[in-house]
């Protein structure tokens, strides 16, 4: 989010460089540009070791104007906890997409105030992606999986099949049905740029962060009883390149160019961080200062604006991210992804929903930006079970909609 406020500043500035830095709005900007962004977990102090909120005490946020980015993934807890602390006058503005993946915690809060008719005049759509465009392909897919439009996906696969589809300066890949150990592992190859898959011994860090952050691969499950599990494919995309053959063996966990990603809040890490594993001998440095074939794992400092450097034993509970799962995708945008979306299994066919699709498809950011290779997309589908979840909408949680609806009512 600071990245992003820093940079719609600098385009205001250039675009109206005349005027930005004068008056008004000059002050405007040298405001925005102190603001310091910080996560829920952090305002309101929630306990690394049990994830639990800990009381304010009645202390309420001191803000004029609250604004909350990624809406939809805030649980029903947590909602409380925003609304409770609120002061009289404070303006809460939240931004998310109602379309992806609810909460992980219990309660679709971000739908439910969406769709809320007593809401309406508070409620404000965009319709604009400032990621793909709406007349590509990925665009047009989105769409008809929002809608729940079978045909219309089918179509468009279809169509996509028989021809080249339309990207623009993205490159689109549709492969059906390429399930074999052997295609993950083209698929894998194709998607990571060199630098990923065979890191130089002489890597910076920030560059490698630069290309980790715009690739990834997604798929909608998780542990290892699958073969299309996040930790499967990390563990196979380990084996490839690593170029170690303890980590091949399995007697390995580090390795140099090793995608990581924290996986409990702990200290200054935060669930969701993501980072990359270097050997120190790589950086230069003497034995005698960490270079005895020790790790060290460098992540953003958002605080700082620079390169965290941390030894990689000191690192809290962490996995290999080549791979992740849909769901700890969310809020996250990618110039080179693939989505893996396998035969889901009676186990897992009401959990592969037009929610989880199109989450997953709409990562995909279609410019690389700069250092990166060109925006790359790939799904690897099964056809049933892709349009099954087309069809198949996640119930929703109504309670929340129902009780706005009364109170309103009841104080209109």
């Amino acid at each position: 989010m600071k990245e992003s406020l820093a940079g719609q500043i600098a385009k205001i500035a250039a675009d109206d460089a005349k005027t930005a830095l004068a008056g008004t709005l000059g002050a405007t900007l040298e405001k925005i540009c102190k603001i310091e962004p910080a996560t829920l977990h952090s305002l309101f102090k929630i306990s690394p070791s049990t994830l639990q909120l800990r009381s304010r005490a009645g202390e309420k946020i001191a803000a004029d104007l609250l604004v909350i980015d990624e809406a939809s993934m805030i649980g029903q807890e947590l909602a409380a906890q925003i609304f409770a602390s609120l002061a009289a006058g404070t303006r809460l503005a939240f931004l998310g997409d109602k379309n992806q993946l609810e909460s992980v915690e219990p309660g679709r809060i971000f739908g439910a105030l969406c769709d809320a008719e007593t809401l309406a005049p508070s409620r404000t759509e965009l319709t604009e992606s400032r990621r793909f465009r709406a007349d590509g392909f990925i665009g047009k897919f989105a769409s008809a999986v929002v809608r729940g439009e079978r045909e219309r996906a089918a179509e468009l696969l279809a169509a996509s099949a028989a021809g080249t589809p339309d990207a623009g300066n993205a490159e689109i890949r549709l492969s059906e049905g390429a399930f074999s150990n052997a295609a993950i592992r083209r698929a894998l190859e194709a998607l990571f740029p060199e630098k990923l898959k065979h890191v130089p011994a002489d890597a910076e860090p920030e560059e490698m962060l630069a290309l980790l952050e715009s690739t990834r691969l997604l798929t909608p499950l998780r542990d290892k009883k699958s073969d299309f599990s996040a930790e499967k494919i990390n563990l196979l995309a380990a084996r490839i390149f690593s170029g170690n053959p303890r980590v091949a063996a399995g007697t390995a966990r580090q390795f140099h160019g090793r995608p990581i990603l924290i996986t409990r809040n702990s200290g200054e890490f935060r669930n969701g961080d993501v980072g990359i594993v270097l050997a120190a001998r790589s950086r230069g440095e003497s034995e005698n200062g960490g270079g005895n074939g020790e790790f060290f794992a460098y992540f953003r400092d958002s605080s700082a604006g620079g390169i965290r450097r941390v030894p990689a034993a000191l690192l809290p509970e962490h996995e290999t991210a080549y791979a992740m799962s849909i769901h700890k995708a969310q809020g996250s945008e990618f110039a080179r992804l693939a989505v893996v979306f396998p035969p889901a299994g009676d186990a897992n066919r009401a959990f592969f929903s037009r929610q989880l699709l199109y989450t997953a498809i709409s990562r995909f950011r279609e410019s690389s930006g700069s250092g990166v290779p060109a925006a790359y997309f790939h799904l690897i589908f099964d056809r049933e079970t892709l349009l099954s979840a087309v069809e198949n909408r996640s119930a929703p949680r109504s309670f929340l909609r129902e009780r706005l609806d009364e109170k309103f009512r009841a104080n209109a």
